[in-house]
């Protein structure tokens, strides 16, 4: 990340440059990525990190809803196959 110039009146946060991408993001070269303004270049930056970052997180979540699911499942029939036997 580059911080902005100091001349800047209105102070943003640092521009992100093409090595701060994740593969695959951006389809043009470093030229092609220096012409879009330090604004596109944030948006670029911001939504990749968001596709990113909740996936991890989902997943994560979804995995522990399955394992608490199989859990109480085998619980129950833990507790079925004791009243049958009853």
């Amino acid at each position: 990340m580059r911080e902005p110039e100091r001349y800047w009146a209105y102070k943003q946060p640092p521009i992100p440059e093409v090595t701060d991408l994740p593969p695959g993001v951006f389809k043009g070269d470093e030229k092609a990525w220096c012409s879009l303004s330090p604004g596109m270049r944030r948006t670029i930056w911001r939504e990749a990190t968001k596709r990113q970052v909740p996936y991890t997180s989902v997943v994560a979540e979804d995995a522990e809803r399955l394992r608490r699911a199989d859990a109480l499942h085998h619980k129950s029939e833990v507790q079925i196959a004791a009243r049958e036997t009853l």
